[in-house]
């Protein structure tokens, strides 16, 4: 069946001034594309057409990090966002409670918590959450996925108690005691998350939910982007059923055993199977910088840096081993000394490999939020990329402030810097802790405003175009698929999203405003506003 895209901007992003009339597709590729009269010159007699009615088409975006499993499983959460205060919190969580049905004994989670928006600027403790039950164990994550709250019936099932032997940065505990007060982070949440991960779900369901949340933001291309081995079975499993419409790149967080399972999921690795794909390999390095976990060189306004996730050698290992198997790596670097760790560590392992492709494996820094110039400069020598998550300048900008300085918040994701050096990099919104908005993603790029309206980084500021390639072509291009993604052109994907306006002829505070249409992920229709 062929289809004629026609009537609207179509914009091919090849470059910045290429716009065609029309598109002719036919089995999910892009056959043709020109003007209306040498498209219709092509096609078939009865021809699909879709009058895009002065609408405008792009390639559809890819998502080049995020966590789709972690959204799904966030579905059945109670959702913390807008809360205000440690009242609101209560609410939220207690209204959760009684709409859910949930009995003596039955798990309750919320999400989406962030203290710097709560009146009271910390974190709830656990006698907080005791208020909402002392009969069902309770946990909050905040917004950042690094750090939350648990209440003592949670802290008991985990066994922590006094006696938990761990820093105060990853457990909190009641002022003048060793008693706990319930904030656990990073690496001091793992024994919650132990008895969170023995909570049955229905995954098929909540996965085909978070994949719609997705393809209603105008995105093909979805990545799982710290999946234990145990996820990506399931994500298997469900993709031979055909639950998956758009592309899953998952990667994997596994430490050992990287032999066995290339060679159970040899189908997988590198290409699509039943539209899942497992591209490389994930490490954390830290924690986060609104939450003063981000592990820095030179410490934050309170005097305190952050956290080391990984001991040197076991980071160059890690990549050591999937340099030798071919296989991309990204990294989780929110702080400048965990940037310093990842470059020391790839450089290592880079230069011990003898794999004579390695210099085309293309890793990525995700997040780089207080990545230095210096450290940049250093990026081309293993062809890495920075994936920046622009969307802390809007949503955390103002606590960067606070936290960081003027200099370091203004350096926040330095797109400037890497235009300047030539770097390819893309944008993300590492839903789920936040939504996959690319609309506002490339507004908070273009324009660097905060939520209280403070630019930060005049420098940085980049166009609508180069914002846009960030989520096409150069997402494209990380993935390795730069030869069927992220541009309008013959043989590509017949991949697409249909925007109400033109971001290249809006208003620049107005962008985040655009629409999504219609999402077409190989000439499939799979949403329609």
């Amino acid at each position: 069946m062929q289809t004629i895209y026609y009537n609207g901007d179509i914009v091919t992003m090849k470059c910045e001034e290429d716009t065609v009339e029309a598109v002719l597709t036919q089995d999910g590729s892009i056959l043709a594309v020109g003007t209306m009269d040498e498209i219709s010159g092509q096609a078939k007699e009865g021809v699909k057409r879709i009058d895009l009615q002065g609408r405008t088409m792009l390639p559809a975006f890819l998502d080049p990090h995020s966590h789709i499993t972690m959204l799904a499983q966030n579905l059945m959460k109670a959702d913390l966002t807008e809360a205000e205060s440690f009242e609101d919190i209560v609410r939220i969580l207690c209204d959760f409670r009684k709409k859910n049905n949930l009995v003596h004994g039955e798990y309750i989670q919320g999400f989406g918590y962030d203290q710097n928006r709560l009146k009271e600027r910390t974190h709830p403790t656990k006698d907080i959450l005791n208020r909402v039950s002392t009969d069902n164990p309770i946990f909050i994550f905040h917004v950042s996925c690094h750090m939350g709250v648990a209440n003592s019936l949670a802290l008991m099932q985990a066994g922590m108690d006094e006696n938990t032997e761990l820093p105060k940065e990853l457990v909190g505990r009641l002022e003048g005691s060793q008693e706990l007060s319930g904030y656990v982070a990073e690496t001091g949440m793992m024994k919650i998350y132990m008895q969170l991960f023995k909570i049955p779900l229905d995954m098929k369901r909540l996965l085909k939910e978070a994949q719609d949340i997705y393809i209603k933001n105008g995105i093909c291309t979805i990545q799982d982007g710290a999946a234990a081995k145990e996820q990506f079975d399931m994500l298997c499993q469900l993709a031979k059923g055909g639950l998956f419409q758009a592309d899953i790149v998952a990667y994997l967080t596994e430490a050992e055993g990287l032999d066995e399972i290339l060679l159970q999921y040899d189908n997988y690795s590198g290409k699509y199977c039943n539209n899942v794909k497992l591209g490389g390999r994930k490490l954390v390095l830290d924690g986060s910088p609104q939450g003063k976990t981000a592990w820095l060189s030179k410490p934050y306004t309170d005097g305190t840096n952050g956290n080391a996730w990984m001991q040197e050698a076991d980071v160059t290992r890690f990549i050591k081993d999937a340099i030798d198997n071919g296989m991309q790596v990204l990294a989780h670097c929110n702080g400048d000394a965990a940037s310093q760790q990842f470059l020391d560590s790839y450089k290592a392992a880079f230069d011990a490999s003898e794999n004579p492709g390695k210099r085309e494996l293309r890793p990525v820094m995700i997040h780089s939020q207080t990545v230095r110039r210096d450290q940049l400069k250093e990026f081309d020598a293993f062809g890495m990329m920075p994936s920046f998550f622009v969307e802390h300048v809007y949503y955390w900008g103002d606590v960067h402030l606070q936290n960081l300085g003027r200099e370091r918040a203004d350096n926040i994701s330095p797109t400037g810097w890497a235009n300047e050096l030539g770097l390819t990099y893309t944008f993300h919104q590492d839903t789920p802790v936040l939504p996959p908005d690319m609309m506002h993603t490339i507004q908070t790029a273009v324009e660097r405003r905060s939520l209280m309206g403070e630019v930060l980084g005049e420098k940085h500021k980049i166009s609508v175009y180069q914002a846009l390639k960030a989520v096409t072509v150069n997402a494209a291009y990380q993935y390795h698929e730069e030869t069927t993604k992220g541009s309008i052109e013959k043989g590509k994907n017949a991949d697409f999203v249909i925007l109400s306006a033109n971001p290249l002829k809006t208003e620049t505070e107005h962008i985040s405003e655009i629409q999504i249409e219609a999402t077409i992920c190989r000439d499939k229709v799979l949403y329609h506003r």
